[in-house]
This record gives C-alpha cells, sequence and structure tokens, in this order.
C-alpha cells in the first residue's frame, strides 16, 4: 500500500493542486461532461433538447456541441488535470511495483519497517568514515577474529531489535534474511548447528578403526576412504558455515554436502556391482560428476538458490520451528541425530569386509 502524501515537502503534489486549481478557473460553463469521457457517457448527459437535434445529423463528435450551437470546443483544462492526475499516480505505481521487487528478496524479519529503520540509524551512528574507528576499538576480540564487520553487527543488533517489537505485538518472530535469529557464542553465528556439525566431522575418523581391521585387498577398501575423505571435507565447511554466514562459505557448505550425496550414490553401485566391474562404474562415475558440476554450474552462474539446492539434495526440512532457547533449531537437531550414526555405518562396514570378498568373487 503506497501512501499519497502532498505536504509542504511534496513538490509534485503541489503541482497538482495548482494545475487543478488553474483548471477550475477556466473550465467552461457551457457543460459539465468532459469530453475525456467516453461517447456514450456525453450522450447521456446531453439535455433531451438537444439530443435530437445531434441525433438527426450522421455523426456525432467527441466533444458534443454547446446549446449555443458554437464550433465543437473540447475541454482541454479537464483533458490535463486528468492527464496529470494519472501521470503522477502511474508514476507512484511504479515506483511501489520497484520497492516491492526488492524487498520480495529477503525474509519477512529483514523486510520489517523496525529493522530496516534501525539498521539504517545503525549504520549511519557507527559505520561511517568518521565513526568506524571507535567501533573497531569497542568491537570484542572474539568477534573480530570471527571477521564480524560493522555492518554484520548492526544486523545482528537490530535483529533482535526486531524480535522484540514482534514479540510485543503478540506476533511470531519471523526469519532474518533466509535464518532464524541464533544467540551467539563467541562470535559463532549458530553455536548448537556448528557444535554437531565438528561431532560428524569427527564420527567420520572412525575410518582410523576401519582400518584396524579391514586388510586393504578388501573390494570396497578404498571407496570407503574416499567416503570418508568427502564427509569430513564437508563437515568442516559446515563448521566453518554455521561459525559465520558469508557468501562463500554458504556455497562451499552446500556444494561439498551435494558431492557427499553424489558419491553415496556412487558408493551404492560400486557396492552392488563389485568393484571388479570398472566399465559401468566409469559410466556411472563420468553421469555422477557430470552432474555434480551441472549443478553447482548452475547455482554459481544463475543465482544460488536455496531452493533449488535443497530440492536436489533431497533433503526437504519440512518440521522447521524457531530455534528453542534461540539456539536449537530443526536443522541442528538433525544433525545433533546423525553423527552417532556414522559410528555405526564404519562399525557395519568393518564387520562386511569378508561378505564384500564372497560378493565379488
Amino acid at each position: 500500500m503506497v501512501c499519497i502524501s502532498t505536504s509542504r515537502t511534496d513538490p509534485l503534489g503541489n503541482l497538482i493542486k495548482l494545475e487543478l486549481k488553474n483548471a477550475r478557473k477556466i473550465r467552461p460553463k457551457y457543460t459539465k461532461v468532459s469530453s475525456c469521457q467516453p461517447l456514450a457517457f456525453q450522450q447521456a448527459h446531453i439535455p433531451a433538447a438537444h439530443r435530437k437535434q445531434l441525433s438527426s445529423s450522421r455523426h456525432i463528435s467527441s466533444s458534443w456541441r454547446s446549446p449555443r450551437n458554437d464550433a465543437p470546443r473540447c475541454n482541454w483544462s479537464k483533458c490535463e488535470e486528468r492527464n496529470i492526475t494519472m501521470l503522477y499516480q502511474t508514476s507512484l505505481h511504479v515506483v511501489g511495483l520497484l520497492f516491492m521487487v526488492a524487498m520480495v528478496t529477503g525474509s519477512p524479519g529483514d523486510r520489517s519497517y523496525v529493522y530496516q529503520k534501525c539498521l539504517h540509524s545503525c549504520v549511519q551512528k557507527n559505520c561511517s568514515e568518521y565513526k568506524i574507528n571507535s567501533f573497531l576499538e569497542s568491537q570484542p576480540a572474539c568477534t573480530r577474529l570471527m571477521g564480524w564487520s560493522c555492518q554484520d553487527e548492526c544486523k545482528y543488533t537490530c535483529m533482535w531489535v526486531a524480535a522484540d517489537a514482534f514479540e510485543k505485538d503478540g506476533l511470531h518472530v519471523p526469519q532474518f534474511h533466509g535464518k532464524w535469529p541464533f544467540i551467539r557464542l563467541c562470535g559463532i553465528q549458530e553455536p548448537a548447528s556448528m557444535f554437531f556439525s565438528l561431532l560428524n566431522g569427527l564420527a567420520h575418523l572412525s575410518i582410523l578403526w576401519y582400518r584396524r581391521f579391514v586388510p586393504p585387498s578388501t573390494p570396497m577398501y578404498y571407496v570407503w576412504h574416499s567416503v570418508a575423505l568427502l564427509a569430513f571435507n564437508a563437515w568442516t565447511w559446515s563448521v566453518i558455515f554455521h561459525t559465520k554466514d558469508t557468501d562463500f562459505t554458504e556455497k562451499m557448505d552446500y556444494f561439498c554436502a551435494f558431492s557427499m550425496v553424489i558419491y553415496n550414490t556412487f558408493t551404492v553401485a560400486c557396492r552392488i556391482l563389485g568393484t571388479h566391474n570398472w566399465r559401468p562404474l566409469a559410466f556411472i562415475a563420468l553421469f555422477c560428476g557430470a552432474f555434480f558440476i551441472q549443478h553447482i554450474t548452475y547455482l554459481s552462474i544463475y543465482g544460488f538458490g536455496y531452493g533449488y539446492n535443497m530440492k536436489a539434495l533431497l533433503a526437504l526440512e519440512l518440521w522447521d520451528f524457531p530455534p528453542l532457547f534461540w539456539t536449537f533449531d530443526a536443522h541442528s537437531l538433525w544433525h545433533a541425530g546423525s553423527w552417532p550414526l556414522c559410528i555405526l555405518w564404519y562399525s557395519f562396514a568393518s564387520g562386511c569386509w569378508p561378505l564384500c570378498i564372497i560378493w565379488n568373487r
């Protein structure tokens, strides 16, 4: 909804008032109907005594004749009035449309008036060229080490200002920039997700336990090692991403997680077909590699979309809710439940290697 103000600070509104005033002064007195109206509308307002006289002619001018049978006149003042008004309204609609398009790209929280006003005021007061030095001197060492800039600090502070405003109004706290509000811990943006991601990465070190019990001649020996390396790399980037969310860490987290999913698909083919059938496995590996390159290329060139990436990963988190104690959300609890499965998985792989040898034979 766009509010139109014609106060003293609105020169365009004053111009419209002036034009309307001038139009009223020079408006002809012989007609009450604008010639800009449709022909049927004009004829309906012609007096009955003159309507017959006009209907006898073969054509009716778009600006009907006056009762004095003067030459056809057009109510130009009324047309000019309508044109200026329509031009002003159209310009406001275009500006409003552009404003709404720009706001669609965010989340309900960061699009709110309280957040935007707070952010604008905070950046002006603390992040200007003359105030940035005082901000850097007062910034805690942990947040500076994590790479929190002045703008990032303003976003974090205004996020909680807006969240308090939503709660005072009896509304649910929405997401900000695509994420729920989280309480930082020593500069860590999402401490729960970061901690559980770290546990998942360490759980894949169980490959060392696998190496103690499984001989290198086992068919799936090097396949499981590749799984462990890719998984450890993916969870490392997950730790970095949940520590500080940037465009680069976000892409690396999603791309590495997708590489783990793709390689697990290849692992299933190795387990079913056997590692000795290298020709079909080479074709499957080529297909998986091409699909992975196409996916990350699409996200890098045509725009990084969280929804598109999640559809490709087949990881739909449908049960989402605001963080408990502003720390534990659905995503962090998912990480909390996945790391014990890694230990069980390597325990299974360590015990089934005789079956792998029999299967390949």
